[in-house]
């Protein structure tokens, strides 16, 4: 049995965290986007990514770096006109 990674909270992360394993980032994402009332598609033409690759990293079957999870948080900001 293996032992689970631990989450690692990121404050400059928009409220999504930083964490260790990307089955549990994109849901988080998917959650933060659709609480935010932003759609899918929305999201990926501002981040100049296509939808289905967003739509890969929320269903956990793309990993996540660092780089694109910093700009998926500050695109969820700026679409959601700053609010939380």
């Amino acid at each position: 049995m293996t032992k689970e990674k631990p989450m690692i909270a990121c404050p400059k992360c928009a409220g999504l965290g930083r964490v260790a394993n990307d089955r549990y980032y994109g849901p988080l994402l998917r959650s933060k986007r659709e609480g935010a009332k932003i759609g899918l598609r929305q999201l990926a033409r501002h981040l100049a990514v296509s939808a289905s690759y967003l739509s890969d990293l929320e269903l956990g079957r793309r990993h996540i770096n660092d780089e694109m999870m910093q700009r998926i948080s500050d695109a969820l900001v700026v679409l959601a006109g700053g609010r939380q």
